[in-house]
């Protein structure tokens, strides 16, 4: 499924804009996507010329699985935007004890309060 942005309110209440773009741009400024215009009051300031800014994302989810002790990586899950993979395949062995994300930590960024 395609990211999207729906208005709500407002003159373009309704509108749905697509969020393909890796980034994508709101505001006054014509140039942007979801350009926000109020032809009863062209000079309304509420609303910077770029006032916005949704950048989607893609990454690989590393998929663990525990076998009695032992983790090892299965497989990754494609991640783009805001949907995934629905499922996949994967051959293993035996029935795992659990499945895990992530499991050492190892994503793409991490935030580190100082």
């Amino acid at each position: 499924m395609e990211a999207r942005l729906i208005a709500t309110a407002g003159p373009l209440k309704g509108t749905v804009f697509s969020l393909s773009e890796q980034e994508t741009y709101i505001g006054r400024n014509p140039d942007n996507l979801a350009w926000i215009h109020d032809p009863n009051r062209p000079t309304n300031r509420s609303v910077s010329r770029r006032h916005c800014l949704i950048r989607t994302f893609k990454m690989l989810v590393p998929l663990y699985a525990d076998f009695d002790g032992k983790i090892v990586r299965v497989g990754s899950a494609p991640i783009s935007g805001n949907s995934s993979t629905p499922e996949f395949a994967v051959l293993l062995p035996k029935r795992p004890k659990r499945v895990m994300l992530c499991a050492y930590e190892d994503v793409l960024c991490t935030i580190r309060e100082r």
